[in-house]
């Protein structure tokens, strides 16, 4: 008896989070799951029985830790250098907190200035989309590939 209300409980429960996440409608382009935050918020809402009460605090707790890292140097650059976003958007360019994210990480990421000058001419030719970049194929496939597959 105690198992048939637990596996129900079970039941609901899943039912009510493909019910929210289709409400949320989160998924990302290009992409095969949800996104972290989706996941980590569905969580918290099912460990607090979804009583927006007892969840409202701790998700802004969390939400303002997550937004927090959005700001640093890494997510930047990747975001920049995200092909389905940085391609449709060329005022991206100058925004100057962007180059300065990318900069920041080629220094502390790559030592040797020979390798960080390398890194600025292959900067340049992904920017202005040259060589393999710059192909039919991958042109068509900014969109649809995730980040790091294009060819």
């Amino acid at each position: 008896m105690v198992q048939k209300r637990k596996d129900e409980r079970a039941k609901d429960i899943w039912k009510q989070e493909k019910e929210e996440k289709e409400e949320d409608e989160v998924e990302r382009e290009g992409d095969d799951g949800v996104s972290s935050s989706f996941f980590y918020k569905s969580l918290i809402r099912h460990i607090f029985y979804h009583n927006e009460k007892l969840y409202e605090l701790i998700l802004d707790i969390v939400e303002s830790r997550w937004d927090s890292k959005l700001e640093r140097p890494l997510h930047l650059a990747g975001d920049h250098l995200n092909h389905a976003y940085c391609y449709d958007n060329p005022q991206i360019e100058t925004q100057g907190y962007f180059m300065d994210a990318i900069n920041t990480c080629v220094v502390k990421l790559i030592p040797p200035v020979q390798e960080q000058d390398q890194v600025s001419i292959d900067l340049e030719k992904y920017r202005t989309a040259m060589g393999t970049l710059g192909t039919k194929l991958a042109l068509r496939q900014r969109k649809t590939l995730k980040a790091g597959k294009i060819l």
